[in-house]
């Protein structure tokens, strides 16, 4: 049986924080396994993954991933703009949240003010994902004040 690592190690062997090691075990960069309440990875997949980060002579660069400015996040492919999100780090996603809807507030049309409001959702939802969040229940799932309101007085 392989030996696991979990994520405390995991962060230690490749010189990055815990919860750097989390996202990308999470994010699926790094196959794990869900045991005892702790995600581990097995010895064997953490070389696969550190043979295929390997930079070998004539490849380019590895990919950096700088942070979009509005305008770009705007008229990006669709391809480019979720490769992008996916990518992205938390701080970068919620800048472009609230850059992206303080800019929607302006629009004037419905149908360009829902595309930025989507676009503003996207990262938003990677954003919660990357923290952990389960953002599948929504507001409108949520009760209103009115009816907790109303479930009090009625008791």
């Amino acid at each position: 049986m392989a030996d696991y690592l979990k994520i405390p190690e995991l962060a230690r062997r490749l010189d990055v924080s815990e919860p750097t090691a989390r996202r990308m075990v999470k994010g699926g960069k790094l196959p794990s396994v869900f045991v005892g309440g702790a995600y581990r990875v097995s010895e064997e997949d953490l070389a696969a993954y550190l043979e295929d980060a390997k930079v070998r002579i004539g490849d380019p660069s590895p990919k950096v991933v700088a942070p979009p400015s509005l305008e770009w996040a705007l008229v990006a492919p669709d391809e480019e703009y979720e490769s992008w999100v996916e990518a992205a780090g938390s701080a970068d996603l919620h800048k472009l949240f609230i850059s992206s809807t303080r800019y929607a507030e302006g629009i004037k049309t419905e149908e360009r003010r829902l595309y930025v409001l989507g676009r503003a959702q996207r990262a938003i939802d990677q954003f919660f994902r990357l923290q952990g969040i389960n953002t599948a229940k929504t507001i409108d799932d949520w009760p209103s004040k009115s009816a907790e309101t109303e479930g009090r007085e009625t008791a």
